[in-house]
């Protein structure tokens, strides 16, 4: 039996109850704070896809949303170009884009272009506050002319070239998208407003012809572009071809008469 009025120790290398709480609420609370940092600000790259099995690298075409712009998920961000076409690149989450590499670029297949940095749903998750609460304010709705027009590349080149723009254009495509044809249709049915005459046309006079000074020779004006990776490509293998292979010319003579005879016989009954 032990002495009356003594106090049982703790064993060597045991904690003390207070500083396995403390320890307890420390854990806690880097918790907190480690899973509210993932949760408010969650990074998700955009990674060049690979578009076929001998590609590569690729060239940055064009960006379709500006840097540091909000986005949504299934938005189209990027045009890229390759050696035979282009393709564009959708964002797979919603956020804020910030842009990494820049328009004429090559980058290689898998390279991370940009970052969209935010919540799933594209919207930041607002720091904790005192308990206060916060008046929202509602989002004013923007009209319908204003609505972005997802546009094909080879659409959105017609529609530039002719001078028209996508919005008063319907799309055929998957999601209202305007396609290639859409495209040559706005451009015809336009070419045929210009070409149609006017309801009092035959009333009036024509007016006297002005004589256009005749334009110096030489003159056209010209402008330098970019050349895509596809038309680079196509020049390489272009002259590849002539260095490589025997430039020739074949004539041959063959007797045609039989074939004149017979077809005057039966033309008429084409």
């Amino acid at each position: 039996p032990e002495p009356a009025g003594t106090s049982e120790k703790p064993e060597s290398g045991a904690k003390p109850a207070v500083e396995k709480t403390e320890e307890k609420k420390a854990e806690s609370t880097s918790a907190d704070k480690s899973s509210s940092g993932s949760e408010g600000g969650s990074v998700h790259e955009v990674i060049i896809p690979a578009v076929g099995e001998s590609i590569s690298e690729v060239t940055i075409a064009k960006w379709l949303k500006a840097d540091g712009s909000r986005v949504d998920a299934d938005d189209l961000i990027c045009e890229i170009e390759s050696d035979k076409a282009s393709f564009e690149i959708p964002a797979e989450h919603g956020g804020v884009l910030h842009i990494g590499s820049g328009e004429g670029e090559t980058v290689a297949v898998g390279s991370v272009i940009a970052e969209i940095r935010g919540g799933s749903d594209g919207k930041q998750t607002p720091p904790a506050g005192d308990g206060k609460s916060t008046q929202v304010t509602p989002e004013k709705s923007t009209p319908a002319t204003d609505r972005h027009v997802k546009t094909s590349p080879v659409a959105a080149k017609i529609l530039e070239s002719a001078g028209i723009s996508s919005e008063n254009i319907s799309g055929s495509g998957p999601g209202g998208r305007i396609t290639k044809e859409d495209a040559m249709k706005a451009v015809q049915s336009a070419q045929d407003r210009q070409s149609a005459p006017g309801p009092t046309a035959a009333a009036t006079t024509p007016s006297p012809k002005v004589e256009q000074p005749a334009a110096e020779a030489g003159d056209r004006a010209s402008r330098s572009e970019r050349m895509s990776t596809l038309r680079k490509t196509i020049a390489r293998r272009l002259v590849a071809a002539k260095n490589q292979t025997a430039m020739l010319t074949t004539f041959n003579e063959v007797d045609m008469s039989a074939i004149k005879n017979l077809r005057t016989l039966y033309k008429d009954m084409f």
